[in-house]
């Protein structure tokens, strides 16, 4: 039996900045929503307008929490001894999916470096955070 993909959307509202997962929509007069089915409420179309540069699509993929990991998470990748490898996912066009980027040191400057951590076990990585609220999880220290 085939494994249902699971195709799902999240984005930060702009009236609070909580996280809301759902289908992305652009309304008629160019606002950016996430929409949901709300089971508490029983409301079929709940919607969210949310930060349009947020919205990032779920990879499919699951940390070793069993935490979705969408497009625009930073996540800490486990290798070997190696537990601070940091990562930030992307959706790369020329391969068609999702891949990760790693900033690092060299003796140039700092360089980018894409991999693909998933085609490993995925209960090397864990969600530590995203490219919106924790930006500076990103940065090069000198000793990488």
């Amino acid at each position: 039996m085939v494994k249902k993909r699971e195709i799902i959307f999240r984005g930060k509202r702009i009236d609070n900045g909580e996280w809301v997962e759902g289908f992305p929509y652009i309304t008629h007069g160019g606002e950016h929503q996430i929409r949901y089915y709300d089971s508490e409420s029983n409301i079929e179309n709940c919607s969210h307008t949310v930060i349009p540069d947020t919205v990032g699509r779920f990879t499919g993929l699951t940390d070793r929490n069993g935490v979705k990991i969408f497009e625009g998470d930073i996540i800490k990748w486990k290798y070997l001894c190696n537990d601070h490898l940091v990562y930030q996912v992307v959706y790369e066009k020329g391969t068609a999916g999702f891949v990760t980027r790693r900033n690092f040191n060299n003796r140039d400057g700092i360089d980018c470096y894409s991999d693909s951590v998933f085609d490993d076990d995925g209960d090397m990585s864990e969600v530590i955070g995203n490219i919106h609220d924790n930006p500076e999880l990103l940065e090069v220290s000198k000793n990488d």
